[in-house]
């Protein structure tokens, strides 16, 4: 019995060390990608105008606490980007216009960051750092692919896009805000490499804004 109470009060010893060194949250949120573009092709060269539109992020924020204001913290997010791309106008074979295509690309990444946050009083902190966007998937869908034909044949709505890049690198700036268990992070994300490089003669940077609301499960 006297070995068992001794667990026990080991077990509730190491796990309230563990959690007032510790944080760990679920969050969810928002992201608006902001693209800037180096390029010395022209606007009816091989890439279109885009813009970004409100994508999503869900994932996990663990943090560790160093002093007394200050904490490192690693994050780990699935990420959905969403991309207008600007009307393109289609044409046959013959040259005869056909109209307006319409499309979007949608991409999906898995992200994986480190910040060092420091808190400047109990609800508040500054943070910065790196975080790598890995691509899982890049597709381009259009919207009125219907009105077009290919060659006879129905244009397809979705294609593979095969410009974006595996890996792109930023470095995130930003702040939280903490009421008891639950946070809110604003960040932007300023891109150190292009998500899209081709030839060096045309590089695409996607920036982007980002607002996660999140709930430490495990925390003081």
């Amino acid at each position: 019995m006297k070995k068992i109470t001794l667990l026990i009060f080991f077990i509730l010893t190491v796990t309230s060390g563990f959690s007032q060194k510790y944080k760990l949250g679920l969050e969810v949120g928002s992201n608006y990608p902001i693209l800037w573009t180096k390029s010395d092709k022209t606007l009816n060269g091989n890439f279109l105008e885009t813009s970004g539109r409100p994508g999503f992020n869900m994932g996990l924020e663990l943090k560790y606490s160093i002093f007394d204001q200050s904490e490192i913290a690693f994050l780990t997010q699935y990420q959905g980007m969403l991309i207008k791309n600007e009307p393109l106008l289609a044409a046959d074979n013959a040259g005869n216009i056909m109209g307006y295509l319409e499309s979007y690309d949608i991409n999906s990444y898995a992200n994986v960051g480190v910040h060092y946050c420091y808190t400047y009083n109990k609800k508040h902190s500054i943070f910065a750092g790196a975080k790598l966007f890995f691509l899982l998937m890049s597709k381009t869908f259009f919207l009125n692919a219907d009105d077009f034909r290919v060659a006879g044949k129905k244009m397809p709505t979705t294609i593979s896009n095969r410009y974006y890049k595996r890996v792109y690198l930023s470095v995130p700036l930003g702040f939280n805000f903490t009421i008891n268990k639950f946070y809110i992070r604003a960040q932007y994300n300023f891109a150190i490499t292009p998500a899209i490089k081709i030839d060096n003669s045309f590089k695409r940077f996607d920036n982007t804004i980002e607002l996660n609301i999140g709930l430490n499960i495990l925390s003081k």
